[in-house]
């Protein structure tokens, strides 16, 4: 036996001072304390396991095996502190890095098993057992201090089994929000398998071969792409994931700039496939691939998109935190998307052209002069002021602006007839319906001027509005549309990739779309953290504006962790996702 672990215990040393050069770096930043440690403990192995070991010194064997025992875990924290510097290092030097640790580790396990006390003594006859001091009960003796290292001993050694297990087998992951109702509830806790999903060492890109494709309906837990995915990112993650599993779960150090914990890694679901474009209207998912001209329904999307939470079964609806929308809201929302589907244009462009001189003819009655449709309406409104919200509600002061300033009939003229003109032929389908939602809020804005100004020509004060069936009938559309509007960016997405001019683009061969079932309750690859105001259409130089999130983006392959594969918490509920609550 002796024989077989004496040139077991070079070969480890070796590979260890072969990993140390690999540690070496010439850049002034952090990279540079990799080498020290690692050479320290090649040394120091060198020492305690070789030379004294050989010589059959009073070493213990426990303090051998500790050290190999400990030697992948130092070695792989090394590993990872010369790769958190500020200058990448090449795939093959990252690739023969870990083909060294893998060596080392497991030539240390076959170390271990080979000097398994039980085995080792009595193959090594050269070698004296220690002898062990009994206490009075005959059991071995203990002091305070060996059991309270024995303690610590087990937990960082638990603390950094579980940390490897967790980047390259499983992890168990607790669902923080409700984006994915109702497949996950908030606390529920699922297994992710990450093997197949080729997971890699930490900050490089040598891992484990991709073994899988993901399809369609898959659940996935992914690293959020809106946060910061540099070296020093990356470096935070893995340290924050370790004080976590140190602290037993109780310090979470993954929070972004503001102190606030990160989303990340998130849990959604497949949507969109390599190779497709994609679009949502009316919470109807479109695609397209580069073979096909026209985009199709996607079906099974419609099984697990949720978008009326109040449809759910009575058993799971009082364990949802919050309803993102009342029953009502939706129905009004549905109604808003019939109106808009079965939606003339034809018809619009006539009213808005009856709209337009009515409003000519009560502004010339009421000032005496004749609108020149030609004067300069540059400045009129701002961007800020072309909001539907503020145009809704302040369409009393923006009646009387109409009426006092010179331009202000002209701009009303452009604002109602500047889209007569757009070749719907080239609109998509999302194009379309935004064109549409937009005319359709105009005309109602239209309205309401042409109300107010009527009351002004029959010297009523705009106050009576609030008793005027007609202003009561148009400012509820206005609110209705104003509700559509808000949650628009969730029931509807524009074609992505974009097309730009004629030439249409397709999901990458290694992306990935993902969104939450929840559809009003998911900020997802839809969606960016902040809100801005943009034209519902790019199609009409008039557009009314609301505020939006929409910034889509797609998941490269590597950043998915793994699969959701089973659903162990809570025991009601245990099983194999998939089989929800619809």
């Amino acid at each position: 036996m002796k024989k077989h672990i004496l040139p077991l215990q070079v070969l480890v040393i070796a590979l260890s001072f072969c990993f140390t050069l690999l540690n070496l770096s010439f850049y002034a930043d952090i990279s540079a304390l990799a080498f020290l440690p690692s050479l320290i403990f090649s040394l120091l192995l060198a020492y305690l396991g070789l030379v004294l070991f050989s010589q059959r010194k009073s070493l213990p064997l426990s303090v051998i095996r500790k050290l190999y025992e400990y030697t992948p875990f130092v070695l792989l924290l090394t590993f990872i502190l010369r790769r958190a510097g500020n200058n990448d290092t090449s795939y093959a030097l990252d690739l023969i890095a870990v083909l060294v640790w893998v060596a080392v580790t497991i030539f240390s396990n076959v170390f271990m098993y080979l000097s398994n006390p039980k085995r080792f003594y009595i193959n090594n006859p050269d070698f004296t057992e220690p002898e062990i001091k009994l206490n009075k009960k005959g059991k071995k003796k203990i002091s305070v201090i060996g059991e309270a290292i024995s303690w610590i001993d087990a937990f960082v050694q638990a603390a950094l089994i579980v940390t490897l297990v967790n980047i390259f087998v499983f992890q168990l992951y607790e669902i923080p929000s409700e984006s994915m109702v109702p497949e996950f509830l908030v606390g529920d806790r699922v297994v992710v398998f990450k093997t197949a999903s080729g997971p890699v060492f930490p900050l490089s890109d040598v891992g484990i071969p991709d073994l899988r494709n993901y399809k369609r309906g898959d659940i996935v837990v992914f690293r959020n792409p809106h946060y910061d995915n540099s070296r020093k990112a990356e470096l935070q993650s893995f340290l924050s994931q370790l004080v976590f599993m140190f602290s037993f779960t109780t310090v979470n150090l993954n929070v972004d700039e503001n102190g606030d914990l990160k989303a990340d890694p998130l849990v959604k679901r497949v949507c969109g496939l390599p190779g497709e474009q994609i679009y949502l209207l009316d919470g109807n998912l479109y695609a397209r691939t580069k073979e096909e001209n026209a985009f199709r329904v996607v079906e099974d999307d419609s099984y697990w998109a949720a978008w009326n939470l109040h449809e759910l079964p009575s058993d799971i609806k009082p364990k949802i935190q919050r309803m993102p929308l009342t029953n009502e809201v939706y129905k009004t929302l549905l109604n808003i998307e019939a109106e808009r589907r079965s939606y003339d244009l034809e018809d619009a462009a006539q009213q808005a052209e009856v709209f337009s001189k009515r409003f000519l003819a009560l502004k010339e009655q009421i000032t005496g002069k004749k609108t020149d449709l030609d004067a300069s309406f540059k400045h009129f409104l701002t961007s800020p002021e072309m909001h539907e919200y503020f145009l809704f509600t302040q369409y009393a002061n923006i009646t009387k602006k109409l009426l006092t300033k010179d331009e202000g009939g002209a701009w009303f003229h452009a604002f109602l007839t500047s889209w007569t003109d757009v070749d719907l032929n080239r609109l998509d389908g999302y194009e379309e319906a935004m064109f549409k939602l937009n005319i359709m809020a105009k005309l109602i804005f239209a309205d309401l001027i042409i109300r107010s100004t009527e009351l002004i020509v029959h010297d009523s004060s705009l106050g009576i509005a609030s008793y005027d069936d007609v202003f009561i009938g148009l400012l509820q559309k206005a609110e209705q549309l104003h509700t559509y509007m808000i949650l628009n960016d969730s029931r509807n997405m524009p074609v992505f990739p974009p097309t730009i001019g004629d030439k249409a683009n397709f999901l990458s061969n290694d992306a990935y779309f993902l969104m939450g079932d929840n559809r009003f309750n998911s900020l997802d690859m839809r969606h960016s953290y902040e809100t801005y105001a943009k034209p519902l259409t790019e199609h009409d130089p008039f557009s009314m504006y609301y505020y939006s999130n929409m910034e889509q983006r797609e998941v490269s392959k590597k950043r998915i962790l793994g699969t959701t594969s089973f659903r162990f918490w809570p025991l009601s509920r245990v099983g194999i996702p998939g089989n929800h609550y619809k």
